[in-house]
């Protein structure tokens, strides 16, 4: 039988009950997670504002409701453009030629576009039932989010009081040192983000003015909106123009739009400046914040952006911890 003092048993009973709670709250654990790195963030705003004056709960919802603004707006291009030029793109869909002919050197390949528009159209059909059945839930989790920011940063000490008085006394320069990692990683991770996604508009903003398009400026500001959609990205954009070109002026014009948009506009943020700024601003080599931010994609979806980096951060916090009591 365990000889488990009280300390220990009342750690195993928060294991425990943490373990029932994720489970019966998984659907909303992301939502959590990713409030939680917001108010994270945002914490040391909310004390500059309480430096001048501001009272606490006051500049609690005011941060909060700027976030959810902020967030938004993000959306909200993406999805002012789609509605307003849906007509052009449906007018694309019904003008496709049944089929249409790609010549390479001595060969030629026929291709059915039926088959291809109708199966777009079942899966923009599908998207849009999807979306609309999933409104109350997602309203709910936005609802649930905007409450959690807020009420992490009214109280902030509360919650830094609670874990450090559950903990032996010296535990905590360790839990310092997991949250001043925690924090750099965080601030960095939003700054790479942001910073990514203008960049990816920048450097997109001529690539689609030289390429001859109208709307570059429309196309640029769904490029760098697209960054906060992992793995997707901007290469969705690159995707249906080529797409576009190869039906309506051949396949030499489709390649060039493929190949200099995938490089410069997709890889070229993601590849190359992510990974700089990230080895900048978070602390974390260009190397582990790359295996974090991919590996997090790929295990739990678009959150994996942030996620991937912190478990990373935190692993590589432990590593160092244990490499000083070895010391000791």
């Amino acid at each position: 039988m365990l000889d488990l003092d009280g300390w220990e048993l009342r750690a195993a009973a928060v294991l425990l009950t943490g373990v029932a709670a994720a489970a019966v709250l998984h659907e909303v654990f992301w939502t959590v997670f990713f409030a939680s790195t917001l108010a994270y963030v945002l914490v040391p705003v909310r004390r500059r504002l309480d430096s001048r004056g501001v009272p606490p709960k006051l500049s609690a919802a005011a941060l909060t409701v700027g976030i959810f603004f902020g967030l938004a707006a993000l959306a909200a291009p993406i999805l002012f453009l789609l509605y307003s030029r849906r007509q052009v793109f449906l007018d694309f869909l019904t003008d496709l030629p049944e089929e249409f002919g790609l010549r390479f050197l001595d060969f030629t390949y026929s291709v059915d576009t039926t088959t291809v528009t109708s199966s777009l159209e079942d899966y923009l059909s599908n998207a849009a039932l999807n979306l609309a059945s999933s409104s109350p839930s997602l309203s709910l989790k936005m609802v649930l989010g905007s409450f959690l920011v807020y009420a992490a940063l009214s109280r902030p000490k509360a919650v830094r009081s609670t874990v450090v008085d559950a903990m032996p006394a010296d535990l905590e320069p360790v839990l310092d040192a997991y949250s001043h990692r925690l924090a750099s990683t965080l601030y960095g991770l939003y700054v790479v983000q942001a910073a990514t996604a203008a960049l990816t508009f920048v450097v997109s903003l001529p690539v689609f003015f030289l390429l001859g398009y109208d709307a570059f400026f429309s196309l640029a500001v769904i490029s760098g909106a697209l960054q906060f959609i992992p793995v997707v990205g901007p290469s969705a954009v690159i995707g249906l123009l080529s797409v576009f070109e190869l039906a309506t002026s051949g396949t030499a014009a489709a390649i060039v739009v493929m190949t200099v948009g995938v490089f410069v506009v997709g890889l070229l943020p993601d590849a190359i400046i992510r990974p700089r700024l990230a080895s900048r601003t978070t602390g974390l080599s260009g190397a582990m914040y790359f295996l974090g931010f991919i590996g997090g994609v790929l295990t739990v979806g678009a959150v994996g952006v942030i996620a991937g980096p912190v478990a990373v951060a935190l692993f590589l916090e432990s590593v160092d911890a244990l490499s000083k009591t070895e010391q000791d």
